[in-house]
């Protein structure tokens, strides 16, 4: 038997659009917020509002991550000048405490809201007398615009890719969902190149 809509259904239709609608702006806003998060961290450095910004910051995980590499990258380039002297290996032993010292002094400097502010868009990383790094390969200008991507790894993770000039190599930075709409930056994966500059 055929039977025509009832006045309940036709009411009803109003309230499935809407509650759709709202469902699809809401999944929307939640896709976005770690755009959110990543403008939100650009706003507040530019500004100078250091206490905002260091809310969008995990340091510890961040400089978990940048110490493994740039340990392994100073070893890598004093192992190879080590190696064309006597007694390299005992000159090694002898010099692990200052690389130490080196790296733990360049994320003390370089892991700050302004710090990392210049080392993503720049690529340079900071050192403790508050000078940059200077590297031929990692020299940014206003006119040489980072060329970026930005995507998700997972539903928790989140990349921005970033291509500095004349370094072939990008850098990934790692946003990590702190809650349902706020992102933190988690950890930094530096192109070797960069890490040359590094002494």
């Amino acid at each position: 038997m055929y039977m025509k809509n009832s006045p309940t259904s036709k009411n009803n239709k109003p309230f499935l659009i809407a509650s759709a609608f709202s469902i699809a702006i809401f999944g929307t806003y939640l896709y976005m917020t770690p755009y959110f998060s990543i403008l939100g961290f650009k706003t507040a450095v530019e500004s100078k509002d250091t206490e905002e910004a260091r809310k969008y910051i995990n340091f510890k995980s961040v400089r978990r991550s940048l110490k493994s590499q740039l340990n392994e990258a100073l070893t890598i380039k004093i192992r190879k000048e080590m190696e064309e002297k006597p007694f390299g290996n005992l000159r090694m032993i002898l010099i692990s405490p200052v690389i130490n010292t080196i790296v733990d002094s360049t994320i003390d400097a370089t892991v700050t809201p302004n710090g990392l502010n210049t080392l993503l868009n720049q690529g340079k990383l900071t050192k403790k007398n508050g000078s940059i790094s200077s590297s031929n390969a990692s020299i940014s200008t206003p006119k040489q615009a980072n060329r970026v991507s930005l995507y998700y790894k997972s539903i928790n993770r989140f990349v921005l890719k970033t291509y500095l000039p004349d370094i072939q190599e990008p850098m990934k930075i790692y946003w990590k969902r702190n809650s349902v709409i706020k992102w933190r930056l988690s950890s930094i994966d530096l192109p070797f190149e960069l890490m040359k500059a590094l002494e």
